[in-house]
């Protein structure tokens, strides 16, 4: 069984983050992730490279996608617990 990370609800499709195994049933939970990720990785690149902060949704969500490790996904019950 899959659970949301922000809220603990049942989920059967959502966001993955395979970083950190998180997983987001709300799509303004998993921008908030987005958002917070990118805040990181600024911070932590900004001597290294430049990269311009995507502003649309859209956009925010293939960034991650492309460079985080996140997509959505659907799941199926496990009936062997």
């Amino acid at each position: 069984m899959v659970y949301c990370s922000i809220t603990g609800e049942e989920m059967y499709e959502g966001w993955y983050n395979e970083n950190t195994g998180e997983y987001f049933k709300y799509e303004k939970d998993y921008l908030k992730h987005i958002d917070d990720i990118i805040k990181e990785e600024k911070e932590f690149l900004k001597n290294f490279v430049e990269w311009e902060t995507p502003k649309t949704k859209d956009d925010k969500i293939e960034f991650a996608y492309n460079h985080f490790g996140c997509y959505w996904s659907e799941w199926t019950e496990d009936f062997e617990e």
